[in-house]
């Protein structure tokens, strides 16, 4: 049985959006679930809250949250517009308000249709990512929810047939909330005990940890797993499916670094590269590397590359399937070619965490 999470979730804290793509990522590799709880904002939730808060307190808030999004490589910007609309410099937070109610009631709305994280997730990443002006027109908010699997359309109608329903159930949220021990977002719950913010996923893996968690069978490649350093264990050739040679030899090596902020290099290197005779260049196949962009496409990933020592490959778009192995293994497996001969040629290169 999967570990369950209650996760009380705002679409106004910042430290929500940048907790989401971790819990997506832990839901992925391990069996746990995280339910959203969608709680209105501190700043409709309390009267006054920010009138009589430390006037360092924003400011704060600001840097350390423009920090942990650079840590952890996700595009951070505050929204525009601010969910909330609220007077920064007085603290005075108007009683109508266009978006915020409207936001947390489709987040509820969601969460009872078995898509709160999908949906979070996608919507968080439209409001505070930076790469969106003016979310809340056009249809940026309805191909937001059309990307975790849902009908805005729809859900705007339970919203205007059902808001009062909606309202105590986020309500009810919030009370349990302050019966788990904690008033701020996002808080975790498992078994009764509250973990407060971003930075206690690692406290609550431990915790679900000690209790039996599992990884999920086959897990997918998420950026999460991708990050770090790899060293190559071997580069199999194929060919018409059967297994053919070792293109760099029985101790080729290789180094494969993936940063949180993007970017990738590569280095591949042939066991007796530096063998060549006096005067002569090694091939292009017994050293190159690269560099560039890196990111996720379902099931592949993509490497945008700007260098090169293998010129064709400059700017460039490099596609691999990836696939994880036991023992935290990785597999790059490059798409199919054709040989003059009619032969079918698949590269694999098998990886293992440095």
């Amino acid at each position: 049985m999967p570990h369950h999470v209650d996760t009380y979730w705002s679409f106004r804290s910042p430290y929500s959006y940048l907790a989401t793509p971790r819990m997506v990522a832990l839901a992925a590799e391990y069996k746990v679930e995280f339910t959203i709880k969608p709680v209105y904002p501190i700043a409709v939730r309390i009267d006054g809250f920010f009138k009589r808060a430390n006037p360092l307190w924003a400011p704060y808030l600001m840097r350390d949250t423009a920090r942990v999004a650079q840590i952890n490589g996700l595009p951070y910007r505050w929204p525009r517009p601010d969910p909330v609309l609220m007077d920064i410099k007085t603290g005075e937070v108007p009683s109508e308000q266009p978006h915020i109610y409207r936001l947390t009631q489709l987040g509820q709305v969601a969460a009872e249709m078995g898509r709160g994280l999908a949906f979070v997730s996608e919507v968080s990443t439209l409001i505070w990512s930076g790469h969106t002006d003016d979310w809340h027109l056009g249809d940026h908010l309805a191909k937001a929810t059309a990307r975790a699997g849902l009908d805005l359309a729809r859900m705007d109608a339970i919203v205007v047939a059902e808001g009062a329903r909606l309202h105590e159930a986020i309500e009810n949220n919030q009370k349990a909330l302050q019966q788990a021990g904690h008033w701020g977002v996002p808080t975790f719950v498992h078994q009764g005990e509250p973990f407060f913010g971003q930075d206690r996923l690692d406290a609550l893996m431990w915790r679900m940890q000690s209790t039996g968690l599992k990884h999920r069978d086959n897990p997918p490649v998420t950026p999460e797993f991708l990050c770090g350093t790899w060293r190559l264990d071997r580069w199999e050739l194929w060919r018409d499916g059967a297994f053919s040679r070792l293109p760099l030899g029985e101790r080729g090596t290789g180094v494969l670094i993936y940063e949180r902020q993007g970017r990738m290099a590569g280095f591949l290197q042939h066991t007796d590269w530096h063998k060549a005779p006096a005067g002569q260049k090694p091939a292009s196949t017994d050293f190159f590397a690269y560099s560039g962009q890196w990111r996720l496409e379902g099931k592949d990933v993509v490497h945008a590359i700007d260098h090169a020592s293998i010129g064709a490959w400059t700017g460039q778009e490099v596609r691999r399937a990836a696939r994880r192995t036991a023992a935290d293994g990785l597999e790059l497996i490059a798409p199919p070619e054709t040989n003059a001969k009619g032969q079918v040629n698949s590269n694999i290169l098998h990886w293992r965490r440095a």
